[in-house]
């Protein structure tokens, strides 16, 4: 957010603070986190040897919920950079 201004990444950090908190008070678990951790999975999918993949592997409701988690930011974003 930074490249396009101040602006924005404030109403960024803003409007994800609120549907951060707002997602914690119904669904218990971090959109931040959440996404985070399927960026991880995603990485260690394209760089560890297989033997290594099936004992790191996230389940299918944590990618899930990362893949969730990341439309969520991305309509944040979205929304963000409209107005």
């Amino acid at each position: 957010m930074r490249k396009f201004g101040k602006k924005y990444e404030d109403r960024f950090r803003k409007r994800f603070e609120k549907i951060e908190a707002e997602h914690l008070r119904l669904n218990r678990y971090s959109v931040k986190a959440s996404y985070g951790s399927l960026l991880v999975a995603r990485h260690q999918f394209a760089r560890l040897p297989m033997k290594e993949l099936f004992r790191q592997t996230a389940s299918y409701p944590e990618i899930k919920k990362g893949y969730e988690s990341g439309k969520k930011i991305m309509t944040c974003l979205s929304t963000c950079m409209r107005y």
